[in-house]
């Protein structure tokens, strides 16, 4: 495993986090979590009920995080794409939460519609690379404040897949846990392997919003997976220096978790680090530059020294475009937290700054997923693979072409690229002389030309159909 802090750091790191949780505290917001972190012990300093600074006792954070499962569970909406997320194995997923996109027929930069959403889910359901579903696309063209409500149940009617969610508000997250339960409908069966999880960001520096907290809250309670994403820009709202904002960011982390283990002992949660510099001459989030992946795959170790597993954002660009700025920044910042143990690599798909997408892309990234999967497998050795009966046998001088080892060992042994060009130039100049883009981007055309299967049953598609037209006349009435 790659290893960017040692046991002494890691130590440290985790004794200082604890001892700010415990002296410094951070501002949380919400009656209900005030209410669960004070009955459970933590010291809330302040006379607004709805917003204090709470300050957790060090006992408590570290009882609370013993408490996390290391492996978790999570349901495919339909069963043979259930995944066992847990130390060892890798899972992938597209980014999610994206309101603008690439198109990849005009190429034109745009809002997302639902037509966009539908198409993404669509291809993501079709990529071999891709483990998970993400509502990777939120529709801008229905009403203000339900986007996170429509892009779940576009999700839940178009892939197989678990889904990973970003609800916007408690609201809008009550109407997609809905959605789920009416999937799946067994309540029992709902609580073991959950078809989504829910990603919930504290706010950087130190804050947890009384939306963030209630979703969490809500999650835990209902047994949803939480993909606790703590976000801060070192030097903007994290310090400048990349320990300082590791120690934040885990203080964050650990602050939110320990909310959700008091809610419900054994609720699954992940740790979703986003810890990035800020590009001091753009003002923007730095996610394209080698820091950040080195931060990631540091947060991977913090992770694994509580025993928690990591969603860890990997292949990330600042490049507008699929160019050469893209293929390096997404291909180090995607390869440092997989060699250092992540569970899960996300962000395929994303542009920008996590700010656009493309269906090219996604595609793209899906392929650098077949390749972080081939460098985790590693090299096997044994009898049949050390070869050395065969390596007597060809001798001096020979070739191994012909043999029978060779045909046996060839697809076990070397990744064989689906979207990227090994041909000769003669045989690339028949096909056209097309580049990796043009050759995705026809790929995805081809996908959404076919038909699209049925993955639910017509009368839980009407279900979800009167779920969205609840929430449309709620949001209506009340505003949104």
């Amino acid at each position: 495993m790659l290893e960017v802090l040692n046991k002494e750091e890691l130590d440290e790191i985790h004794s200082t986090s604890l001892e700010l949780l415990e002296t410094k505290g951070l501002k949380v917001q919400g009656t209900k979590a005030l209410a669960f972190f004070t009955q459970s012990g933590a010291i809330a300093c302040g006379s607004n009920l709805d917003s204090n600074i709470v300050k957790l006792p060090q006992h408590l954070v570290r009882d609370s995080i013993k408490k996390a499962p290391g492996s978790i569970l999570v349901g495919g909406v339909q069963k043979q794409e259930d995944l066992q997320i847990r130390p060892g194995t890798l899972n992938t997923r597209p980014g999610s939460g994206y309101t603008y996109l690439v198109d990849c027929r005009t190429k034109a930069y745009r809002e997302a519609t639902k037509k966009d959403a539908e198409d993404a889910v669509k291809v993501i359901n079709k990529l071999r690379n891709t483990t998970m579903c993400s509502t990777l696309l939120e529709p801008t063209d229905v009403l203000r404040g339900t986007n996170d409500i429509y892009a779940v149940k576009i999700a839940l009617a178009n892939t197989s897949k678990h889904i990973v969610c970003s609800p916007l508000t408690p609201r809008t997250f009550a109407y997609i846990f809905r959605m789920a339960s009416t999937v799946r409908a067994d309540e029992k069966d709902l609580r073991r392997r959950p078809p989504i999880s829910s990603l919930v960001s504290p706010t950087s520096p130190l804050q947890i919003t009384r939306d963030a907290s209630e979703i969490a809250i809500e999650c835990a309670q209902k047994r949803v997976p939480v993909v606790v994403a703590p976000t801060p820009m070192c030097g903007a709202t994290g310090p400048v220096t990349m320990a300082g904002s590791l120690i934040q960011q885990n203080m964050e982390f650990l602050a939110l978790a320990t909310l959700i283990q008091i809610v419900s002992p054994g609720s699954p949660v992940l740790y979703a680090p986003r810890c990035c510099p800020m590009d001091m001459r753009s003002g923007v989030p730095s996610l394209g530059s080698i820091e950040f992946g080195i931060l990631t795959a540091a947060a991977v170790q913090i992770s694994h020294y509580y025993g928690i597993p990591v969603d860890a954002h990997g292949p990330t660009t600042n490049s507008k475009l699929g160019d050469v700025q893209a293929g390096f920044e997404k291909g180090l910042n995607g390869i440092y937290p997989t060699l250092a143990g992540a569970e899960v690599i996300s962000g395929s798909g994303s542009m920008e700054f996590c700010g656009t997408s493309s269906l090219t892309q996604l595609l793209i990234d899906d392929e650098y997923y077949s390749m972080l999967f081939r460098a985790v497998d590693g090299i096997k050795v044994d009898d049949s693979r050390i070869a050395k009966d065969i390596i007597h046998k060809i001798g001096y001088g020979g070739d191994y072409l012909r043999e029978k080892h060779t045909r046996e060992f060839y697809r076990q042994e070397y990744r064989l690229s689906e979207a990227f060009d090994f041909k000769t130039r003669a045989s690339w100049e028949r096909d056209g002389s097309r580049g990796a883009l043009d050759r995705c981007e026809a790929e995805i055309n081809r996908i959404l030309r076919e038909p699209s299967p049925q993955f639910l049953e017509r009368d839980v598609e009407l279900k979800l159909e009167q779920i969205l037209a609840e929430a449309r006349n709620e949001f209506l009435e009340k505003g949104s």
